[in-house]
């Protein structure tokens, strides 16, 4: 049984099936079966679908007869059971192909193979392009309510959790398709401050780590977790009562959802293509790049043009995947030479571009950096950008033993 033929007549015997039906009119590999299939879309709206109405709508289209085409159609043997099924193999011949064509377009071109670009194309063929960006009314309030029951089922946090209780509530968790900046200066914890947010949230996380070894990083998570002191794992001056706490802190870190890509100084597109790699292979839900300088491509333009590129692809990848990332950011020294060091949006490297691209930006501070009187346990962070808040100062508290941030309640 042609496999087309058999959803067409299934739609026209139930028409009120079509909307179920998740695929296109490209997705046909007969130009016939792809006319029909177009028509019932079309003439849905205004009128019943039927042999009748489907065949006068093509014949005023194409000025012929469509009535036996129709009709056949009609009258072949299909299911009203196997409707999910007919759709899936169209659409998964219909990726294929569309596969094959991609691959055979960069095979056969001319100049070095762009892995990137190859990547990101078979990787859009892969996700389900069959859903219209146009929405109805309906649609666009349907979809609303459903976020405001996720809200309400969730205590008021429509995104993923960040770990942060009091983050949660101003920003709402972090949201699919956003990006999130978060810049410091050296010292202040930057890597601490997203080490923490991922191994305080449930989510799925991907974690690109320009900076950091994969050691390094794996220190810092047993700390966090076995709140056994940094510098005794560095040193090895462990002491009896650490190795139980190693243990559970161990235990604790093999249950969660993370993967790191640890290379030194990637190139932004490398990052793109690793992430997408780690969506496609493990579902990640969110991604944190340490850190945005680092991923600057080389080249004759200004940093300040290079930081920006990156911001834009970061935003880029965020939208592609539908899932959100969060970038730490190195600020420039000029807050160095005030008597109040805390930052503002100026002392970003490639401000504009970075404020125009994210939707929400913190500052991360520890006054005791710059002022030994301040208590060595205060941090704040500032959000000085929030598309879905407020602004404002929020308390945190740090543990430089285990270098790690928490909630401190409250906003500012």
């Amino acid at each position: 049984m042609n496999t087309e033929q058999g959803l067409l007549s299934v739609l026209l015997n139930n028409p009120s099936k079509l909307g179920l039906v998740p695929i296109l009119a490209s997705d046909f590999e007969d130009p016939t079966n792809a006319a029909i299939y177009q028509a019932m879309v079309d003439v849905q709206p205004n009128s019943p679908i039927d042999i009748v109405s489907v065949s006068e709508y093509l014949e005023t289209k194409t000025g012929q007869n469509w009535v036996r085409a129709v009709g056949l159609v009609a009258n072949a043997p299909g299911s009203v059971r196997n409707l999910e099924t007919y759709a899936e193999n169209i659409k998964h011949r219909a990726k294929q192909k569309a596969s094959r064509e991609i691959l055979t377009h960069y095979l056969y071109r001319d100049g070095d193979l762009d892995i990137n670009a190859l990547t990101s194309e078979l990787m859009r063929v892969g996700a389900d392009q069959s859903k219209s960006r146009i929405k109805s009314m309906r649609d666009v309030v349907t979809s609303a309510f459903h976020d405001i029951e996720k809200a309400y089922e969730t205590k008021g946090i429509p995104g993923i959790s960040t770990g942060f209780n009091s983050i949660d509530e101003k920003l709402g968790g972090l949201h699919p398709s956003d990006l999130v900046v978060i810049g410091a200066r050296p010292a202040m914890g930057k890597t601490a401050f997203v080490v923490s947010m991922m191994l305080s949230s449930p989510a799925k996380s991907f974690f690109v780590s320009g900076e950091m070894s994969e050691r390094q990083v794996g220190a810092r998570f047993i700390s966090q977790r076995s709140f056994v002191p940094a510098t005794r794992l560095r040193n090895g001056e462990l002491q009896e009562d650490d190795w139980p706490k190693l243990t559970n802190g161990m235990e604790i870190l093999l249950s969660k959802k993370l993967w790191v890509y640890d290379k030194p100084n990637p190139d932004i597109d490398e990052v793109c293509q690793q992430a997408r790699i780690a969506r496609h292979e493990h579902q990640i839900e969110v991604i944190y790049c340490d850190y945005l300088q680092k991923f600057c491509p080389d080249g004759r333009d200004s940093k300040v043009e290079r930081v920006g590129e990156v911001a834009i692809k970061l935003k880029g990848l965020a939208r592609e995947l539908d899932c959100p990332v969060v970038a730490l950011a190195q600020l420039n020294r000029n807050l160095e030479k005030r008597p109040d060091k805390r930052p503002i949006m100026s002392d970003l490297e490639g401000a504009g571009a970075i404020e125009q691209e994210a939707d929400s930006i913190g500052f991360l501070y520890r006054d005791n950096v710059y002022n030994e009187n301040s208590p060595p346990n205060e941090a704040e962070i500032r959000w000085e950008k929030n598309r879905h808040g407020p602004t404002g100062y929020m308390p945190l508290d740090w543990n430089p033993q285990t270098m790690t941030f928490s909630d401190n309640g409250g906003w500012l």
